[in-house]
């Protein structure tokens, strides 16, 4: 089970005027876990485990997908979005 994982983290990052779901897990360097279009975290479900024994692994569900929230009716970037996460995540 994820929650299980060392250093398991998930919540919200209010970033950009929405709100994005997370999930974080280990230690380490960061490797950072991004989903295809339709999709959401649990896309990474196999590699996010295996990944958090060595890495601190952090998935996320982009603006509109998963758990996230599609706030706002003004253009947006999802580049933008992530930046502002690792911003949040204190992840240079």
């Amino acid at each position: 089970m994820t929650t299980s994982l060392p250093d398991f983290a998930s919540g919200y990052a209010d970033v950009n005027g929405t709100r994005i779901y997370y999930e974080a897990a280990g230690s380490g360097a960061p490797v950072l876990l991004a989903h295809g279009l339709s999709l959401d975290t649990r896309m990474w479900d196999d590699q996010f485990s295996m990944l958090a024994r060595d890495y601190r692994v952090i998935r996320y569900d982009a603006r509109g997908h998963g758990k996230s929230v599609n706030a706002t009716d003004n253009s947006y970037s999802h580049a933008d979005d992530l930046l502002g996460l690792l911003n949040k995540l204190e992840i240079e």
